[in-house]
């Protein structure tokens, strides 16, 4: 594929163009959004020193054309995604798919770097570091940028070297997260980037994202369709204890950090605020509520979060988005994960409630105790996926096999909702 594309590029470049705006087109469609969400807290979880990192506007267009024309020939042999003029940046930065980067000091870009995107779920990345500012860190801060942003959408990251451009491969030697997929014409290779997830060996039968998805549809739907009598029964009972709506709903923070509305049964009285941490006995529990939230029976409308793609049987519990946002460095690993109904944490710290009712701040504990280790025990989720794993925490859930939690060192379990 990587062949074909090239001898397009090189060969017949209406034909590239056409495919390129195409290609530009669907993308918008299909993932633009997603990379917009991405890009902000990849950057936000930077750590960029004494320099600026951030997507290039059109006005900044012109700078990085001086940038470009101002290297010195050898630092600019082997880069060479588009022309260096302002026409042919302006091309690919009206390209839905391209998406440009730069390193400025104060208001002087120092740096440019970029990801190209296909809808076959490659990118490919490259970068230039102005002369006087290698050795700086810049191109850490750049890779880790890059890299993210492109593994955090599901796409794999990769790039052509040139095996001539020999401070490239000297940088690259002995890297264990690249791997060389292809040798390709006139002494250049591909590699790929690999995340550090996937340099770990995962359990038996890991899950893909398609089989996860697959298994998420089938299960939700059949779900659905057996407990739609149930769900009667209990909207009924609902509405007969307290006036109001069947179904609490509250913005919570999706796959790759995208907001979605998450649906529960209502279990506490209509319009009665206080705090966002539930502990047992708490008054604006309803008598019904209270059988609901033991059984775990008030989750069960998420099953139509499943069946729409915003969440997924097993997951990490999805959070408020002010909670996210403060995840850093490796915990963003947890965003590529769609959020369950049940998981790891949900099951370690079923009886959460209990817990925090005999706190005497019982929100403090929360965020400095359960949050921290919720984070930790889906994290290590998030690195040993597999279909063995999920259907054991089901299995779990379903039959109430919670393990014994009662201290601040054995783990932290859902977020209270």
């Amino acid at each position: 594929m990587v062949r074909i594309l090239l001898y397009i590029k090189h060969n017949l470049p209406g034909v590239w163009r056409l495919a390129e705006r195409i290609n530009g087109v669907l993308f918008r469609l299909f993932y633009d959004r997603r990379f917009k969400a991405i890009i902000p807290d990849v950057i936000k979880a930077s750590t960029p020193g004494d320099y600026t990192y951030r997507p290039l506007e059109l006005n900044d267009l012109h700078s990085l054309e001086a940038f470009l024309i101002n290297q010195p020939s050898e630092r600019v042999e082997y880069f060479k995604p588009h022309g260096f003029n302002y026409d042919s940046l302006l091309e690919v930065y009206n390209n839905q798919a391209f998406f440009m980067f730069g390193v400025f000091d104060g208001e002087e870009i120092v740096g440019y770097f970029f990801l190209r995107c296909f809808l076959n779920r490659k990118s490919f990345v490259g970068r230039i570091i102005s002369q006087n500012y290698e050795g700086k860190g810049i191109g850490r801060e750049m890779n880790r940028i890059m890299y993210n942003t492109g593994w955090n959408a599901g796409f794999r990251v990769l790039s052509t070297i040139s095996k001539n451009n020999n401070p490239v491969m000297r940088s690259h030697a002995g890297n264990p997260f690249i791997v060389i997929r292809k040798e390709l014409k006139n002494n250049y290779v591909l590699v790929e980037f690999l995340p550090k997830a996937r340099q770990k060996k995962n359990h038996f039968m890991k899950f893909k994202p398609r089989l996860k998805r697959g298994f998420d549809i089938v299960a939700s739907f059949a779900g659905l369709l057996l407990l739609c009598p149930f769900f009667l029964i209990i909207a009924l009972i609902i509405k007969l204890q307290d006036p109001g709506p069947v179904f609490f709903r509250q913005v919570r923070t999706g796959r790759y950090g995208t907001p979605f509305v998450i649906f529960k049964f209502r279990t506490m009285k209509s319009n009665c605020g206080g705090n966002t941490v539930t502990v047992k006995g708490d008054g604006r529990i309803t008598p019904a509520g209270r059988f609901l939230r033991k059984y775990k029976i008030d989750e069960l409308p998420e099953l139509w979060n499943v069946l729409k793609g915003e969440m997924s049987l097993v997951g990490p519990r999805p959070d408020m988005p002010e909670l996210t946002g403060a995840l850093t460095g490796d915990e963003r690993l947890i965003l590529e994960l769609r959020p369950g109904i049940t998981g790891p944490a949900t099951l370690k710290y079923a009886n959460e409630e209990e817990l925090l009712a005999a706190k005497p701040d019982p929100k403090r504990f929360n965020d400095e105790i359960l949050w921290p280790d919720n984070v930790r025990i889906n994290l290590d989720y998030y690195r040993n996926l597999g279909l063995l794993t999920d259907l054991n925490i089901i299995f779990k859930t379903i039959f109430r096999k919670y393990p014994v939690s009662g201290s601040e060192n054995s783990g932290a379990g859902d977020r209270p909702v």
